[in-house]
C-alpha cells in the first residue's frame, strides 16, 4: 500500500488512535440478521428482520438504516450493487438501546442467478454510525442468500476495464487520488447481453457520499450554511455532475462508456453510476479523492442525553483532515471549530452557549471534548457546529436536534459495581423510560483485564439486582446482557487497586418491588470471612472501651 493508499485507508477506518471517534463508525450494529428464506427465485420478496443495537455513549438521532444488495463477489471498493433499501428512515436509539425491525424486498424478475450479500447500514445526520456503504468490509451487519434463475445476465461491467483519469481504477486497493484542476473522468466497458434493448444510465457525484451531500444541502436549504459561503458554492457545484444517458444496444455489444465529472475541488467523493434495462439495474460505487486541503466534522453528539441532574454533559466533535500533498504524514492545517447551541430549533431558537476553539488539525483523525459547564434548563435544542480554515472560510458544518420525544420508548440497563477486600459488589438497573423499574431476565459476566470470562450467572429480576464475585488479581471488568429486550451494558476498571485505593459508593437504595427478587445463590467465603473479622474488630473495640472507663 503506497502513501496515498495508506492516507485514505486511515481517513476511511477513523483511525483507532482515538477510541471515542473510532467507536462512533460502528457505533450501531446489527445483533440479529435473519432471513425468513435463504434460497430465492428472481422476482420473489426477500424478507427478514434486523435487531440494531446502539453500543456508543452518544444517542443517536435522525438516523437511517439502509441495506445494500450485492452481488458476490465483491471488491473492498466499487463493486455492483443491485440495489439500496432504507428499512427506517427516522429513527433513534439511546445509548445501549435496540430496536428490531422487519424489512420486505421484492427481488428484481431479471436477478441474475448466484449468490448475493445483504448488507445494512446506518447514517445518522449525515455521519457514517454503521459502517461505510462504499467499503463492502466495513457494514453494520451482513447475511447472504441464493437466487434461483433460468434467465441469463441483462448487462454487465468489465470491472477490468474501469479507468480513472486514462489509470487504471484499483478495487481492491484504495482508490487513486487526483490532483486539483485536472479534467476527471470515469471510462468502462459495458457489455449487453442475449438481447437487443435499450439501456439508461444515471450518474451523480456526491460529496464523501449520497447521505453526507444531502445532509449539507439540507443545512443550505436551512440557512446554517451560508449561502453566500465558499462551502455553499462547492455544494451547488457538487451537485451539478451528473447526467443521463440512453443507449441503444445490440446483443452482446459491448461498448466503451466515459462519463466527463469535470475539474473537481480538494475533498473526498462518491460516483454513483445507476444502469438499467427493463426491471432490472445496477449501482456502482466510485469512490475517488482530489488532493488538497479540506477539513471534515465525521461525528458530533452529546453525553449523557437526556441531561442528568448533577452531571455535566460533554460534546464530543470528531475532526478529519483529507489532505494529501505527497507525503506520508498529511501537513499541519490551522483551524477553527465553532459550536452554538440553541433552545428549540436553529431556525428559531435561542442561543443558550457558545463556544469556539483554534487548533492545529495534524492527524487523520482527532477528538475534542467540550464541557457544557453552565446548567441547560431544557432537552429540546439544536447543536450546531462550524469548521473553519485559517482564512475563516466554512468547511464543513453539522446541525443536531435533541428532542426527548425521539428517545420514547426505550428500556435502560445500568450497572454499577466496586471493590472492597477483595469482593466485587454490584448492582444492576433495568428500567423503562420513566425510571419505573420492569422486570426481565440477565445474565451477569465477571472479565479480567484480558477480557476473559471467569464466571457468568443469571436471574430474573424485577427491575432491581445486586450480587457479588470475588475479585480477580489485578483488576476487572464486568457486564450485564439483558435477554428480553436485548441490552447490554458493560463497566471496566482495569486499573490494579487495593480495598482502600478504590472510593467506597454505597448502592443507591431501590424501589420497592411488588414481589421478592430472584437472587443469585452465590454466598461468597470470603464475604462471610470478612463480616466475622468486622464483628470481631467492634467486640474487641467495645471490650477495650469497657475497661478503660472501668478504670477511669
Amino acid at each position: 500500500m503506497n502513501h496515498r493508499s495508506l492516507l485514505l485507508f486511515l481517513l476511511l477506518i477513523s483511525s483507532i488512535g482515538f477510541a471515542q471517534c473510532s467507536e462512533s463508525l460502528t457505533s450501531i450494529s446489527v445483533k440479529e440478521f435473519t432471513l425468513y428464506d435463504d434460497t430465492l427465485q428472481a422476482g420473489e420478496s426477500l424478507e427478514g428482520e434486523l435487531l440494531i443495537e446502539n453500543s456508543f455513549n452518544h444517542s443517536l438521532f435522525n438516523s437511517v438504516l439502509l441495506l445494500n444488495l450485492e452481488r458476490e463477489p465483491v471488491h473492498e471498493f466499487g463493486s455492483e450493487y443491485v440495489g439500496e433499501l432504507i428499512v427506517e428512515s427516522d429513527f433513534s436509539l439511546a445509548p445501549g438501546a435496540t430496536k428490531r425491525s422487519s424489512f420486505s424486498w421484492k427481488l428484481p424478475q431479471a436477478l441474475p442467478a448466484g449468490t448475493y450479500s445483504v448488507k445494512a447500514y446506518t447514517h445518522s445526520n449525515g455521519f457514517n454510525t454503521g459502517g461505510i456503504s462504499f467499503i463492502n468490509s466495513l457494514y453494520a451487519g451482513s447475511v447472504q442468500f441464493t437466487v434461483l434463475n433460468d434467465n441469463p445476465v441483462s448487462f454487465s461491467i468489465n470491472s477490468s476495464s474501469l479507468q480513472l483519469s486514462n489509470k487504471s481504477y484499483d478495487y481492491t486497493g484504495i482508490p487513486g487520488f487526483l490532483v486539483e484542476g485536472e479534467n476527471v473522468s470515469v471510462a468502462f466497458n459495458l457489455t449487453n447481453h442475449n438481447s437487443p434493448g435499450n439501456l439508461t444510465m444515471i450518474y451523480r457525484l456526491h460529496i464523501w457520499d449520497e447521505y453526507k451531500h444531502a445532509e449539507l444541502q439540507r443545512l443550505l436549504s436551512l440557512g446554517v450554511i451560508p449561502t453566500d459561503s465558499a462551502l455553499a458554492d462547492h455544494i451547488r457545484q457538487t451537485s451539478l455532475v451528473g447526467g443521463f444517458l440512453s443507449l441503444n444496444m445490440s446483443a452482446d455489444e459491448t461498448r466503451n462508456v466515459e462519463l466527463v465529472l469535470g475539474s473537481l475541488k480538494p475533498d473526498a467523493y462518491l460516483l454513483v453510476v445507476e444502469i438499467s434495462k427493463g426491471s432490472y439495474s445496477s449501482l456502482f460505487k466510485l469512490p475517488l479523492s482530489v488532493n488538497g486541503p479540506k477539513r471534515l466534522i465525521r461525528f458530533a453528539g452529546i453525553s449523557p442525553y437526556p441531561f442528568a441532574d448533577g452531571e455535566e454533559a460533554q460534546i464530543l466533535a470528531c475532526l478529519s483532515s483529507t489532505t494529501e500533498v505527497g507525503g506520508t504524514t498529511p501537513p499541519l492545517l490551522d483551524s477553527t471549530l465553532k459550536l452554538k447551541l440553541y433552545s428549540g430549533e436553529f431556525s428559531n431558537g435561542v442561543l443558550l452557549w457558545k463556544n469556539e476553539h483554534n487548533f492545529t488539525l495534524s492527524n487523520p483523525l482527532t477528538a475534542f471534548h467540550f464541557n457544557l459547564s453552565q446548567n441547560i434548563q431544557t432537552n429540546d435544542f439544536s447543536l450546531v457546529l462550524s469548521l473553519l480554515d485559517s482564512n475563516n472560510s466554512l468547511m464543513d458544518s453539522a446541525e443536531l436536534d435533541f428532542t426527548p420525544e425521539s428517545l420514547e420508548g426505550r428500556n435502560l440497563l445500568k450497572i454499577e459495581s466496586r471493590e472492597l477486600a477483595g469482593i466485587v459488589y454490584y448492582t444492576v438497573r433495568l428500567t423503562n423510560a420513566e425510571g419505573g423499574l420492569i422486570p426481565g431476565s440477565i445474565a451477569v459476566s465477571l472479565m479480567d483485564v484480558n477480557g476473559t470470562v471467569l464466571e457468568t450467572r443469571s436471574a430474573d429480576i424485577r427491575g432491581f439486582f445486586e450480587g457479588t464475585f470475588s475479585a480477580p488479581p489485578g483488576g476487572y471488568s464486568i457486564g450485564v446482557y439483558e435477554i428480553t429486550y436485548g441490552l447490554k451494558q458493560n463497566l471496566s476498571n482495569a486499573t490494579p487497586y487495593t480495598a482502600d485505593q478504590l472510593p467506597y459508593r454505597p448502592p443507591k437504595t431501590p424501589q420497592e418491588p411488588t414481589q421478592p427478587l430472584t437472587q443469585f445463590q452465590t454466598t461468597s467465603p470470603l464475604l462471610l470471612l470478612s463480616v466475622l473479622l468486622i464483628l470481631i474488630i467492634l467486640g474487641l473495640t467495645y471490650t477495650l472501651i469497657h475497661q478503660f472507663r472501668k478504670k477511669g
